[in-house]
C-alpha cells in the first residue's frame, strides 16, 4: 500500500521521466541575416539582452551548439542535412573513412563527448562493413555550429520566417511613435521590421522601403529610393532611431495626410509601375480608429486591401472589436514572440500580388 511519502517519490519520479522526455525547444535567431546586418551598425547588439537572448541567440553564441547529425553512415555527405542541439561538454564530429580497396568514402557526423575527441575509451572506430585493414579513419572534432562537415563545404543554416519573392512593391512602414505600449516593446518592433527587410529582396527593380514614424506631428526617416539594397536599407532601420523619443497623444489623420500626400509621390521614389503597400503599426487602443482613418480617406479608400493595421500590446477586451475587422487589421499581443509573430504578419500581407 502506498504511504504519502511514497506517492510523492512515485510522481517526482513521473515527472522527471516525462521532463527527460521531453525535448528541448530549438534555439535559433528569428532571422539570422537581419542580426549579421544589425550587428554591423549597432555592434554591442549581443549585449543587449532584450536583443540577443529573444531574438538573436545564435548569433550572440548562447545556444547550446547545433552539430550536423546522421542516424547512419552516409557514403555522400550531401545526404546529412538535418543538425541536432548537442548536450554541454559535446563537440561537433565528423568521421571519415576512406577504402584502400576501391576509394569510396563513408561519413558519420554527431555531436560527441569532448573526451571522445581525445581518444578517450568512448571512441567508436569500428562502423560500416568493411574490415579495419582496409580502410583509413579519421576523426576530426570542432566547437562551433554545423562546423562537422567535410570540406569545409557547408554552409551555415539560417532561420528566417519566410521569404517573399513576388509581386515587388513600394512598401511604407507608418510606426505609432507617441504609443506607450509601442515603446515599451521597442526592440522587438525594431527586430520584427528588420525580420521583414531581411526576407524581401530590394532594389530599383524590387522592392522599396519608406519608413515614417508619427506621433502628433510626422517624423520621416527614410524615403522609399533612399536605399537600393538590402543591407543599407537595413543599417538605416537600425539607426533610425524609432520609438526613442517621449510619448504623446498621436493623430493618425496627420499620418495618413503624409502619406498620401508625400510618402507616396514619385518626388520621395514612388512608382507607378509599382502597388502601394502601407504597413501601420499601432497600439491596440489606436488600431481600430486607425483603421476607420484609412477607410476614411479618399485616396486610400480604394486600396483599403493594401493597407495593414497592427496593434501591438496589451490584449484586446470584449469591448474593442479590432481582432473582428478581417486580416487588414491584426493584433499581437507583447508575449516573448513579439518580434517574429510582427514580421510572421507583415510577410504573410507582402505574399499579396
Amino acid at each position: 500500500m502506498f504511504t504519502q511519502g511514497a506517492f510523492i517519490f512515485f510522481a517526482v519520479c513521473a515527472c522527471a521521466s516525462v521532463l527527460a522526455q521531453t525535448p528541448k525547444p530549438v534555439c535559433n535567431d528569428i532571422s539570422t541575416s537581419a542580426c549579421q546586418l544589425m550587428a554591423a551598425s549597432r555592434p554591442d547588439l549581443c549585449s543587449d539582452p532584450a536583443i540577443s537572448l529573444s531574438a538573436c541567440p545564435r548569433f550572440c553564441k548562447l545556444c547550446p551548439l547545433e552539430c550536423y547529425h546522421c542516424n547512419a553512415t552516409v557514403l555522400d555527405f550531401h545526404e546529412c542535412n538535418t543538425t541536432k542541439q548537442c548536450m554541454s561538454g559535446e563537440a561537433c564530429m565528423l568521421k571519415e573513412l576512406k577504402s584502400f580497396v576501391d576509394g569510396h568514402h563513408e561519413y558519420e557526423m554527431t555531436c560527441a563527448p569532448s573526451e571522445h575527441c581525445d581518444g578517450g575509451s568512448g571512441l567508436s572506430i569500428a562502423f560500416g562493413r568493411r574490415e579495419l585493414e582496409s580502410r583509413d579513419l579519421t576523426v576530426s572534432c570542432c566547437s562551433t555550429d554545423h562546423c562537422n562537415y567535410p570540406a569545409g563545404v557547408a554552409t551555415t543554416p539560417i532561420v528566417t520566417v519566410g521569404t517573399v519573392t513576388g509581386c515587388p512593391k513600394d512598401i511604407v512602414f507608418l510606426v505609432d511613435e507617441g504609443s506607450r505600449d509601442l515603446h515599451s516593446h521597442h526592440n522587438d518592433i525594431l527586430l520584427g521590421l528588420a525580420t521583414v527587410v531581411s526576407s524581401i529582396p530590394v532594389g530599383v527593380s524590387q522592392n522599396q522601403v519608406a519608413l515614417v514614424a508619427y506621433s502628433n506631428q510626422v517624423s520621416p526617416k527614410f524615403d522609399l529610393d533612399d536605399h537600393t539594397n538590402q543591407a543599407s536599407l537595413l543599417q538605416s532601420l537600425q539607426s533610425s532611431n524609432i520609438l526613442i523619443g517621449r510619448t504623446v497623444a498621436s493623430d493618425a489623420s496627420v499620418a495618413i495626410e503624409y502619406l498620401v500626400h508625400t510618402a507616396l509621390s514619385p518626388s520621395h521614389g514612388d512608382r507607378s509601375q509599382f502597388s502601394n503597400t502601407v504597413v501601420i503599426i499601432t497600439d491596440s487602443d489606436s488600431g481600430q480608429g486607425t483603421r476607420v482613418t484609412v477607410q476614411d480617406h479618399a485616396v486610400l479608400a480604394s486600396q483599403s486591401n493594401n493597407v495593414l493595421v497592427v496593434s501591438v500590446g496589451r490584449p484586446l477586451g470584449l469591448n474593442n472589436p479590432v481582432e473582428t475587422l478581417g486580416d487588414t487589421v491584426v493584433h499581437i499581443s507583447g508575449s516573448t514572440n513579439l518580434s517574429s509573430d510582427l514580421a510572421a504578419k507583415i510577410l504573410a500581407f507582402l505574399k499579396r500580388c
